[in-house]
């Protein structure tokens, strides 16, 4: 039997996405070789992104429909694809955000924060001139306001973020974030989504920058579960096949010793409980 069987990558980005170029249909067949039991197709919505505002803003009536008929080809007993989408968070957006899930109906929103004042933490230029405490006190703080602003979304999408790139700009060693550097804050985060029924995402993305733990790291996941919080979903971030279910045995087995029993799977934007 596959290590992936009965796993569900719920984070995966295709051409549909401004920033992959990977066919919808490389995606789908690289998680069927896996052995995967389902996917969710999450592309990037992101309005009024900086510099070019309509590389992540998604053409919603042509994706919706097009991921709806390769869903009814590509489905299976053994297979299933359901259709999400990665929306970002800014406090510009938030009527436009609503207006969008009023209008659309998918399966599954991710909510993420890519942007502090119109700055992505995925350049260098983000912590030029800037601490990493700031640099991290300025996200985490911001994310906090963001969701409480705007909650309707399904899962946290890799709530630590900046953590992949802020090692590569200050090291390793520099950069090291820890549950002890903002513990209120990070409770105050948790509390919420707990609160709300609203999932932690687990993100194995950053693994493929050389972390060695997912997002958020395996110490806020169990500060997370210590506070109650049990619904976490599971996503690889995969702009690529090469990257679909990036290790997802090794970081569910992790995930177990924690305490965590399954992962969420959203379909028509209501939870069911999937055991690992």
């Amino acid at each position: 039997m596959s290590a992936y069987k009965n796993l569900f990558d719920t984070h995966l980005h295709t051409e549909w996405s401004g920033d992959s170029s990977t066919p919808v249909l490389d995606q789908i067949n690289r998680a069927k070789e896996l052995g995967l039991s389902g996917i969710t197709i999450t592309d990037h919505m992101d309005l009024d992104f900086p510099e070019t505002p309509d590389r992540f803003k998604l053409d919603l009536p042509n994706y919706l429909s097009t991921l709806k008929k390769i869903a009814l080809q590509e489905n299976s007993p053994d297979f299933e694809i359901l259709i999400g989408m990665e929306l970002g968070l800014q406090p510009q957006c938030v009527d436009d955000n609503h207006s969008l899930l009023r209008n659309y109906n998918f399966d599954y929103i991710i909510g993420s924060l890519h942007l502090i004042d119109g700055m992505d933490p995925y350049y260098d230029s983000f912590y030029e001139g800037k601490s990493v405490t700031w640099c991290y006190e300025t996200y985490f703080t911001s994310l906090l306001e963001n969701i409480k602003q705007f909650s309707d979304f399904d899962s946290l999408g890799h709530m630590d973020y900046i953590a992949r790139y802020a090692k590569r700009f200050y090291g390793e060693e520099e950069a090291r974030l820890s549950y002890s550097m903002f513990p209120e804050l990070f409770d105050e985060i948790f509390h919420f989504l707990i609160r709300r029924n609203i999932s932690l995402e687990v993100n194995t993305g950053g693994m493929q920058h050389g972390l060695s733990e997912p997002n958020p790291s395996y110490e806020l996941l169990q500060r997370y579960y210590d506070l109650g919080g049990r619904m976490i979903t599971l996503g690889a971030d995969s702009h690529t096949t090469a990257n679909v279910g990036l290790n997802f045995p090794g970081v569910v087995s992790d995930l177990k010793k924690i305490g965590f029993k399954g992962q969420m799977i959203y379909r028509r934007r209501n939870a069911e409980f999937n055991p690992f």
